[in-house]
């Protein structure tokens, strides 16, 4: 369960400070009584911090986790007692390769009675579960040390190792039984309709999600709400409070924009980047496809009906080629004094418009915007390795930055398509464009499967279009990649495949079979032929440059540039000397003209 920095603000580093007093904390959460909420948080660095906030009876008890480094993290539990503590972390501590330890000292401004842990795991998802598990029987007792609590309603201490996309409910979130009666008022709010179904529905670790069957005027509509998780309970920081409303009216000017030219996406509806609703939520109520999730059917496809998705997904990417912006960066809502809070498309008067602007790419300095895109990304990873601020990335992220500047000396960015490296011709850039935020359906039973939209648009980037390139393998590459084991790998999961070596396709491996191979081939022809119409003389060997060439090393190292640090990136650093090492052996330096 994490966020990005940018809801939470102010990015901190080392000890961090304790939560607020009980006093304030009940004043915020008294309304809750005996339920439990969470609140999860996630630092972009090397510091990766867990808030789990419990209620009983209007008394607070909170959980804080903090790693320190990729195999140490330590935990402040509030309102609760040394001897407590490891009552509650003898059970699942059994394991040898963790250990803790307790000291009942004094921290904090006097209100509560902490004790400080230390957690030792092998791996982050490893402490995770621990955490979880650790919550899960804090939350139990409370619910059973206490008389008239109904124990059947708590879940089920269930493995906690799961997607991001799971969802954490039962009582950690208000039950859909009581929930829905708002979402009927918050409906109600929107428009006039004959009539108003309601359906829960799993949300992720970001949203809670409900789906509305409505009838208007006789017709039939389907939408889906995305209510924060976040900020479901209200926060005393205005600056938290303010990036909460900002993140909903991002979105809605991304979806606003991808209407406008005609890209799949889901239709806005309905949207309030405030608390004043019945909900008192903030929340989005966008179009809801009737479709299937690509990912759960594509295995099973046919090979005319593959074709079909093929044809779907070339139409979207030559459609995003064509929304270009000057500069690179996160697209969010153009900030004006008197812009739109709120809006429903049900009314007579039209949604409220939001324009859309490119925020600059954060590091911990101010970096010079450059024209080309070797020069930014070495002037970014300086500043992350020149920040003030100390950490377990910087020496490793100063190898990063090394290797920047000696590919730029041994022709890396010389890529023939010069607009393909240039800044100032950044297009829109769907970051997860995978299986599953395709969602597909058959117009009609005689008819094929087609792409009906392309989902999760949250932190949609505008970049040069060499990091665009990175060929969609899941199309015709299936093989597990674990079984290549002649292949060497830097990738940390499947979305990253497009990074691997390209000698993986050499037909001595037979990794492709005849049908994969025609699919690869029918993609990579028909893309080659748009963009030789967006862009003059642009031609295959353009393309295969940046797709499995230059380009490749290009992404290598922009994924140190624009993404956030994670311990993950230990071992592919490692990857990325022994093979740069290998590559420029090959490849000297071009001598000054």
């Amino acid at each position: 369960m994490t966020f990005k920095n940018k809801q939470l603000g102010t990015r901190k580093k080392g000890r961090q400070t304790m939560p607020p007093g009980r006093q304030s904390c009940s004043a915020k959460y008294s309304a809750l009584g005996s339920r439990l909420v969470v609140s999860t948080s996630f630092f972009c660095t090397d510091l990766y911090t867990y808030w789990y906030i419990y209620t009983h009876n209007y008394n607070i008890f909170s959980l804080r986790v903090i790693s320190v480094r990729a195999r140490q993290y330590s935990a402040h539990c509030t309102a609760l007692t040394a001897s407590e503590a490891t009552k509650f972390l003898h059970p699942i501590t059994t394991n040898s390769s963790i250990g803790t330890s307790v000291n009942p000292s004094s921290v904090g401004d006097g209100t509560f009675s902490p004790s400080t842990l230390l957690v030792y795991a092998d791996l982050r998802d490893r402490w995770t579960d621990l955490t979880m598990n650790f919550a899960e029987r804090l939350r139990l007792h409370f619910t059973r040390a206490k008389p008239g609590v109904d124990e059947s309603t708590s879940p089920s201490l269930q493995s906690r190792r799961s997607s991001s996309s799971t969802t954490r409910e039962g009582s950690l979130h208000e039950p859909f039984e009581t929930f829905k009666d708002k979402i009927r008022a918050l409906t109600k709010s929107i428009g006039v309709f004959e009539s108003i179904s309601l359906q829960h529905h799993k949300g992720g670790s970001f949203n809670r999600v409900v789906i509305a069957h409505l009838t208007k005027s006789k017709q039939a509509i389907r939408g889906i709400y995305r209510i924060s998780r976040l900020g479901e309970r209200p926060c005393e920081e205005y600056v938290f409070e303010e990036s909460l409303g900002h993140e909903v009216q991002d979105q809605v000017a991304v979806l606003q924009l991808l209407e406008r030219r005609k890209i799949p996406a889901p239709k806005l509806l309905a949207f309030d980047a405030g608390r004043e609703n019945p909900l008192y939520c903030r929340y989005i109520f966008a179009e809801f496809s009737y479709g299937i999730c690509l990912q759960s059917i594509f295995d099973n496809m046919t090979l005319p009906e593959r074709l079909n998705v093929v044809d779907g997904l070339l139409e979207f990417l030559l459609a995003a080629e064509g929304v270009t912006f000057t500069r690179p960066g996160t697209l969010c809502a153009s900030r004006q004094p008197d812009m739109a809070t709120k809006g429903s498309c049900f009314f007579d008067t039209k949604l409220p418009e939001l324009q859309v602007e490119i925020e600059a790419f954060q590091t911990s300095q101010d970096v010079q915007l450059a024209d080309s895109l070797a020069d930014l990304m070495s002037r970014m990873l300086k500043a992350k390795v020149e920040g003030k601020e100390v950490w377990s990335g910087n020496r490793l992220l100063e190898k990063v930055y090394n290797i920047s500047i000696k590919m730029k000396e041994h022709g890396v960015f010389d890529i023939p398509h010069k607009a393909s490296v240039s800044t100032s011709c950044s297009i829109l850039h769907h970051w997860d464009m995978f299986p599953r935020n395709i969602l597909v359906m058959r117009p009609n039973s005689d008819q094929g499967w087609k792409v009906d939209m392309v989902i999760d648009w949250d932190n949609v980037r505008a970049v040069p279009a060499v990091l665009t390139r990175r060929p969609p393998y899941w199309l015709w590459d299936r093989t597990d990649r674990d079984k290549m084991t002649h292949v060497r790998s830097d990738a940390r999961g499947h979305s990253d495949a497009g990074l691997l070596d390209p000698s993986r396709y050499h037909p001595g491996n037979r990794r492709l079979s005849t049908e994969d191979q025609q699919i690869r081939s029918y993609f990579e022809g028909w893309l080659i032929q748009g963009l030789g119409n967006i862009y003059k003389r642009y031609k295959k060997d353009d393309y295969y440059e940046e797709a499995y060439g230059k380009g490749r090393w290009v992404r290598r190292i922009a994924r140190f540039t624009f993404e956030e640090w994670e311990n993950e990136n230990i071992p592919i650093i490692a990857h990325l000397e022994d093979d740069w090492a290998t590559f420029k052996r090959g490849h000297p330096v071009k001598p000054p003209r």
